[in-house]
């Protein structure tokens, strides 16, 4: 493989917390893919590296470039915290039971989101604005409250219909790994190798997600200049904190 230095740094690194901080063409994808065929080469089972990001195009890009690069039969999952979440509800009876779900919940539809947002605020009266009911949204303190009670009741509706939506489900899972109940404590053990990609695009939700793999090797990949997603909850001040913080080992790919 073709690496310049400050990639094959980043490759060979054993350090456990690593923040690589990289700009638009500098390769980061490639040398992302790169250390994780040096740890699967050296003997790392691809089953314990988990790589997640934020588009299934991005984790089926991760995946193709895996398969090029590496034959192994096994591979590691590539997928978007959204996919790893429904993954997990959907194969582990145990998860969907400390959720309240029998079977597991479909998806929501963006129309049906809407729909039960809509029948929630008619019932309740909720007088808050669309951008205030984002996880986001400007709100006082008692429209804080407004605001919790809407998110229960849209949480109650869902669970009574079997559904549920993406942002639901990234909060459930979430707190699950947060908290580490013990429903969720074999994922711990298996995966050993955490990778996220577009690092700047977590919220604190995720970010609380990554941080409870005390015991695994995470590899952070972004651009605090790249932030794409802040209408969703996104909070690129993690990655600038990161940056500064000196139990992480930063790794900065600066050549395009």
């Amino acid at each position: 493989m073709n690496l310049n230095k400050s990639q094959e740094i980043a490759v060979k690194s054993n350090d456990k917390n690593i923040l690589i901080l990289a700009g638009a063409g500098t390769g980061k994808t490639y040398t992302m893919i790169a250390r994780i065929c040096r740890l699967v080469n050296e003997g790392i089972n691809p089953k314990s590296i988990l790589a997640l990001t934020f588009t299934n195009a991005a984790a089926n890009e991760m995946r193709q470039r895996y398969v090029k690069l590496n034959i192994s039969k096994i591979q590691p999952r590539f997928m978007t915290f959204h996919s790893f979440c429904y993954n997990v509800l959907l194969y582990d009876e145990a998860v969907r039971n400390k959720l309240q779900y029998e079977v597991c919940p479909k998806i929501c539809s963006e129309e049906d989101e809407r729909l039960i947002h809509n029948k929630v605020k008619s019932q309740l009266k909720i007088k808050l604005s669309q951008k205030q009911l984002q996880p986001n949204g400007k709100r006082t303190k008692k429209e804080d409250l407004e605001y919790n009670i809407f998110k229960k009741a849209v949480h109650n509706l869902l669970l009574n219909e079997g559904k549920i939506t993406f942002d639901i489900l990234s909060e459930e899972i979430c707190n699950l790994f947060s908290i580490d109940d013990p429903s969720i404590l074999k994922y711990k053990k298996l995966i050993k190798y955490l990778f996220v990609d577009e690092f700047q695009d977590t919220d604190p939700i995720q970010w609380k997600f990554v941080q409870s793999f005390k015991d695994a090797n995470i590899c952070l990949i972004g651009d605090a200049l790249q932030a794409i997603y802040a209408f969703r909850g996104a909070d690129d001040s993690i990655i600038r904190k990161i940056a500064y913080d000196d139990k992480w080992t930063k790794i900065k790919l600066g050549e395009n």
